[in-house]
């Protein structure tokens, strides 16, 4: 009874092969539209290229015996090298991580300074699948390493999936790498179960990386474009709508439960001055700036937002009036403790901060109308917490 392994040998190894290249072309495509839509992620376009150039390395492999040596084993070679070099320079940029260059340089210098003797030189097929296997292997292996300790919250599951799917090409490579150097073979298309066993594990898996790389960008765009909704754009701090949503969440929560909150109303003080004296261009460098400072100085638990031109809100889940008012005064000191640099100016800004707290109130509506009482009187004196 024939086994699995004499079965795959009638596997046409080179027609398959010839079908990935044409597999991989379309994915270059593929991700060349991903970056004519989202230009600002980097290393979308080096993967472009990168699958571009493992397409024609591949295709130009399956040519061998049509083609001169130098077209379907070096320069095929070479585009494949160059290929996965690309790949894992694209996706490190992708994931904002600095490649190695020495990784790179490694991988490819024993493949370009040696196949061509191993090809003209010393016609040896076994110390050209070791150069290319050690370079895949090596390459793979790198690419994988920043994907599996990524912990960005928006697609870490993704990244690490395609991490996982680099690490099992790399070991692919080894072991067709080790195969083929034990039991040397005369053409690599030739019918040989082992081969056709790996080939089929890095065609599967080469075909799903591109299918995870495009989830994950899709999830990265998608993470971002929420961000987009819930940040400010001049501040960098949460727009109206997120805090609006953060502040029924936490009314809610006392209601269930009755831990009270507080928050804090801040308006900068004669800030329109700013604008007259300075421009609006200074102002809103100043607005950066206060709301950096702010948030710099809140706990971890806290959460600050632009409520409206110079009006920022403070929700302080779990924290009753005093350390409410003491959290206030440490920001009215942040912000009129230091001068703000506008170009060749300083400017000095100082904050009125009004608190409510959450006790007696039944309705989101009173708190609310609490703090702006607060911040009116306030605002009689000017750079003060009420």
């Amino acid at each position: 009874m024939p086994t699995l392994f004499d079965l795959l040998k009638i596997f046409d190894l080179q027609t398959a092969t010839m079908l990935l290249s044409l597999a991989m072309l379309v994915q270059a495509f593929s991700f060349f539209l991903q970056f004519v839509l989202v230009r600002e992620y980097q290393g979308i376009r080096t993967v472009s290229m990168a699958y571009l150039g493992i397409a024609i390395g591949i295709f130009l492999a399956t040519l061998r015996g049509f083609l001169p040596a130098f077209l379907s084993i070096i320069l095929s070679n070479y585009f494949l090298a160059i290929g996965v070099a690309l790949y894992y320079v694209g996706i490190s940029r992708f994931v904002s991580e600095k490649y190695n260059r020495m990784l790179v340089t490694a991988a490819l210098a024993p493949v370009i300074i040696l196949f061509p003797y191993f090809t003209y030189g010393n016609d040896n097929i076994t110390a050209r699948i070791v150069l290319i296997g050690f370079s895949g292997a090596l390459l793979y292996g790198g690419i994988a390493f920043p994907l599996l300790r990524m912990r960005r919250t928006a697609y870490r599951f993704t990244a690490n999936l395609l991490g996982v799917s680099f690490i099992i090409q790399s070991l692919a490579m080894v072991f067709r790498t080790v195969g083929l150097a034990l039991y040397p073979v005369r053409d690599v298309f030739e019918p040989n179960g082992f081969l056709s066993v790996i080939s089929m594990v890095v065609f599967a898996t080469t075909f799903l990386s591109a299918q995870i790389f495009l989830l994950m960008i899709g999830q990265r765009l998608q993470s971002d474009l929420g961000e987009l909704a819930r940040v400010d754009s001049l501040t960098s701090v949460l727009n109206r709508r997120a805090m609006a949503q953060l502040l029924d969440a936490e009314f809610s929560r006392r209601m269930r439960t009755r831990m009270d909150f507080s928050i804090l109303l801040i308006d900068l003080d004669h800030f329109k001055s700013i604008n007259d004296s300075y421009g609006h261009k200074a102002g809103d460098l100043v607005l950066h700036e206060v709301a950096q400072r702010m948030r710099g100085s809140l706990r971890a638990q806290d959460f600050i937002s632009r409520w409206g031109g110079e009006e920022f809100l403070v929700l302080l889940p779990v924290t009753g009036p005093r350390e409410a008012l003491e959290i206030g005064e440490r920001l009215r000191i942040v912000i009129g403790g230091g001068q703000f640099s506008v170009g060749d100016d300083f400017i000095s800004v100082t904050a009125s901060i009004g608190m409510a707290h959450s006790n007696h109130c039944d309705n989101l509506e009173k708190i609310y109308k609490f703090a702006d009482v607060a911040l009116y009187k306030a605002k009689l004196t000017r750079n003060s917490v009420v």
